[in-house]
């Protein structure tokens, strides 16, 4: 092998071409996605960035979490750039999106270089010319292909392109060694790298730039486990010609870069299972997992060719029988069969099959993940492997027929990136807010009862109460024993004043939730102010929402059990306390309403209503120096509570404090105009 060849070829284009085609694409990939900069957290954003307090501090940011299945889990650089984000712009989106566009636009720019480099070498014997604008049409629609959406937009799946980004910079690196001289040896240690010896040996410069690429990316995720040997099959492909030749002159290298998976296992041993989520332990059989993926690659395929639909979550399905997917199973079979024919036989031809099935197959084969099933930024890398191919047999065949041809190819080229790109925009779309990306979700995929319960909670948040009680009540519909559509569907019902069908959902949900917290007890979380919709997936609050739905029902001792039942789960929920505090004074018993009210008041000191009540039930003790200081207390926490000035003046009216009276009836008409109580008590107080 000459070489120098692959030198001359890249020299056959002026340098400057390269630059400008990079910043083409980086021109196209900004505009692109420069409507994802203000698209919120969603989904695993939550737990990996909002609840995960490692990134807040450096002492335990090489330690994420993992226990409760988090995308960070086992991934220490990802969790690092997380960090680094979290540094500079806290939690807000603006940093996280644009470190996300600069990964991708990195790994674009990576597989750019690398397939001109490819082609332009003695093995492919491409010109110049035609390995740059091969090269620059495969990256442009790599890199707006709305398939990359999912890895782009959405944050926390920048676990897929910065691995993916590791990845192709391992092959580039390498790359870079053919069109360098040939050492008098190949094989020339990594660990004794010194400037002197780089500067007489470049080779071993890009040689530790790849073993250096491959170890972050093991770092990053564990899909990077092919990379190592990937490397060997592009070398044998592109650069030694054969495996002989390959471990000969560079066995020494692949030693040092097999040892990378060390870090990978140590990142595996960290994550564990990932709170059950994945690995053998799983409670779903490998040869399960298996063929559900045949079904789930043919889906990506189709993706690549026509992108349409793309669903941000398939939910969590698994296909228990070969016989409804045993086409699929035949096909993918026959691809693998065709792959791993093509490795030896054409082995140019074959590392795109090769790279494709490398990447996806950890987590479409035999380490089945059961959150989900399918996913599309599995297919972020995997991308490549069909569009580089596809681009590069397609330039072929016009450059054999005519230099017209040739330039039609370049147009259909742009047409494609163009229409890609708009399609990309238009999908970013989706992302700008929950509520349009679940219910585009529940819509594409209305089998996934997760994506209609969650469409179904963000509907009722948007006060589109009948349409997300159906999405929620579908779901409980298609999966019974899912608490969460239970939940949000009782509190749909509960907003909306239907309290009869109310209390059912939400007897079901807590009857749900509390036999699963029995073998899975979560952590008691303080709840110090009146709860939401979205707080539901703690069981005191759906506990504390039935004895609301039963009060307006006048089933006042059933709502006291639910309360207490609430309390005896989360002893810190101050919500749930000072409405067992209310049922107990409305009751008559001031004596344990005083004593809920101070637990209350102990979990969220400023709490005013718990301090208005505690007032009340130390006013009817007859205790009316201590009610008064908390009625002062009160009006010092909240000094515009109508509420608060009324029952104040009641009490000092009935002190004798007729002018303080007075002027605190007048401040809570002010306050509520049409506030009959203040008014009456004011009417009285201005009597003869």
């Amino acid at each position: 092998m000459n070489p120098d060849y692959s030198a001359h070829a890249l020299k056959t284009i002026p340098r400057y071409w390269v630059w400008l085609g990079a910043l083409a694409l980086a021109a196209a990939v900004a505009l692109a996605y420069t409507n994802s900069f203000a698209v919120p957290f969603v989904f695993d954003d939550t737990d990996s960035i909002l609840k995960n307090n490692s990134l807040h501090d450096w002492r335990t940011v090489l330690f994420p979490p993992s226990a409760g299945g988090e995308t960070v889990g086992g991934r220490p650089l990802l969790n690092i750039s997380l960090a680094l984000n979290y540094a500079i712009s806290g939690t807000n989106v603006w940093s996280y999106h644009l470190f996300n566009l600069l990964i991708h636009l990195a790994a674009g720019l990576a597989l750019f270089g690398l397939v001109r480099r490819a082609l332009a070498g003695k093995a492919a014997g491409w010109s110049g010319r035609d390995a740059f604008w091969c090269a620059l049409a495969a990256a442009a629609i790599w890199l707006l292909h709305p398939l990359q959406t999912e890895s782009v937009t959405y944050i926390v799946q920048r676990a897929e392109s910065l691995m993916a980004m590791w990845y192709l910079l391992t092959l580039y690196c390498f790359s870079r060694i053919a069109d360098l001289p040939t050492p008098a040896r190949h094989d020339l240690p990594l660990a004794s790298i010194n400037p002197k010896s780089a500067i007489r040996n470049p080779q071993s410069l890009w040689l530790a730039a790849s073993v250096l690429s491959c170890a972050l990316g093991m770092a990053t995720k564990e899909v990077m486990v092919s990379a190592p040997v990937l490397v060997l099959l592009y070398d044998r492909a592109f650069v030694a010609g054969s495996f002989r030749e390959t471990f000969r002159a560079r066995w020494k290298f692949y030693a040092v870069l097999a040892s990378t998976w060390l870090v990978l296992a140590a990142c595996l041993l960290a994550s564990g299972s990932r709170g059950g989520t994945v690995g053998a332990g799983s409670p779903v059989a490998w040869w399960v997992g298996a063929i559900t993926q045949c079904k789930a690659i043919l889906v990506y395929l189709k993706l690549v060719f026509w992108p349409s639909p793309l669903v941000f979550d398939y939910g969590m399905f698994f296909i228990m029988s070969p016989l409804p997917v045993l086409p699929h199973i035949i096909a993918v079979t026959l691809l693998a069969a065709s792959t791993l024919y093509a490795i030896f036989r054409w082995p140019r031809a074959g590392i795109f099959g090769a790279l494709f099935f490398a990447v996806l197959a950890p987590t479409s084969s035999v380490i089945p993940v059961l959150t989900q099933t399918m996913a599309e930024h599995r297919m972020y890398l995997p991308l490549a492997a069909l569009v580089v191919p596809v681009v590069a047999a397609c330039h072929w065949f016009a450059r054999r027929r005519s230099p017209a041809m040739l330039a039609a190819a370049g147009v259909a080229a742009c047409a494609v990136a163009l229409t890609l790109g708009v399609l990309t925009y238009r999908r970013n779309q989706v992302y700008q807010n929950e509520l349009s990306l679940w219910t585009d979700t529940a819509q594409k995929a209305p089998q996934n009862w997760r994506a209609q319960s969650t469409a179904g909670i963000h509907l009722i948040d948007a006060k589109r109460h009948a349409e997300g009680i159906a999405r929620c009540l579908e779901a409980a519909r298609l999966n019974p024993d899912y608490a969460p559509a239970w939940c949000y569907a009782g509190a749909g019902l509960l907003r909306t004043g239907r309290f009869a069908e109310a209390v059912p959902c939400l007897e079901k949900a807590a009857t749900l939730m509390r036999e699963h917290q029995r073998d899975h007890p979560p952590a008691a979380q303080p709840q110090r102010g009146a709860p939401d919709i979205a707080d539901l997936d703690h069981l005191d609050n759906v506990y504390l929402f039935l004895a609301m739905a039963l009060h307006e029902q006048g089933r006042d001792a059933d709502a006291r059990a639910a309360l207490a039942a609430g309390v005896a789960f989360n002893p810190e929920n101050a919500y749930c306390l000072n409405n067992l505090a209310n049922s107990d004074y409305a009751a008559g018993d001031y004596t344990a309403a005083e004593t809920h009210y101070r637990r209350a008041i102990t979990v969220a000191p400023e709490f005013v209503e718990a301090h208005e009540g505690l007032a009340g039930a130390l006013e009817q003790l007859g205790r009316n120096a201590e009610a008064r200081a908390q009625y002062e207390h009160a009006l010092r926490l909240a000094p515009t509570s109508a509420h608060a000035h009324y029952y104040y003046a009641r009490l000092l009216a009935r002190l004798g404090d007729t002018d303080a009276a007075r002027a605190h009836a007048r401040e809570a008409l002010r306050l509520q105009p049409d506030y009959q109580k203040a008014a009456e008590i004011l009417k009285t107080l201005n009597a003869p």
